[in-house]
């Protein structure tokens, strides 16, 4: 059967199970950090929006959930970043060890984890273009526009 999303300004695109997947994450992210502030609108409610948009598939919340949670994991590993509590070990210091190096590696952890923050926002940024890329591409706009803003935000930032 064919998967079609359903757009705003085209009507139903042609579209593969992990575009059709892409869009359900997307517009379940929206559904919920949107909608949910506004609206008290249950899970079941969610999924029944969000699949309105979708023909020749349906998701439950529970897949979408997990292709989430290991789209996460994939990007952590092809990232190689470490978690927190991964940094927190790394920058452990067995008690055996002098004190100037227990006072070196102590001065190097707030480096280590303002890299680290610094990293995941990255992930995230880059996460948040790809799909704004794809729903782009899926809507016809123009996909330049938001990386513009951004850069001009960045830009604006650096003359202060």
């Amino acid at each position: 059967m064919e998967i079609k999303i359903k757009s705003t300004f085209s009507g139903w695109n042609i579209a593969s199970k992990e575009a059709a997947m892409e869009f359900a994450k997307f517009k379940l992210y929206r559904l919920r950090h949107d909608c949910g502030n506004t609206f008290k609108i249950t899970d079941e409610e969610r999924i029944k929006i969000l699949n309105s948009f979708l023909q020749g598939v349906s998701f439950t919340i529970q897949e979408i959930d997990a292709a989430v949670q290991e789209q996460a994991l994939e990007e952590k590993h092809r990232e190689n970043i470490a978690s927190p509590q991964e940094v927190i070990e790394k920058a452990h210091v067995p008690k055996e060890e002098t004190k100037a190096k227990v006072e070196t590696m102590h001065k190097d952890v707030p480096r280590r984890m303002q890299i680290l923050a610094r990293e995941q926002i990255k992930t995230k940024l880059l996460a948040d273009l790809a799909m704004d890329l794809e729903i782009c591409k899926l809507e016809g706009w123009d996909m330049k526009e938001y990386i513009l803003e951004l850069h001009q935000l960045i830009d604006s930032f650096i003359k202060k």
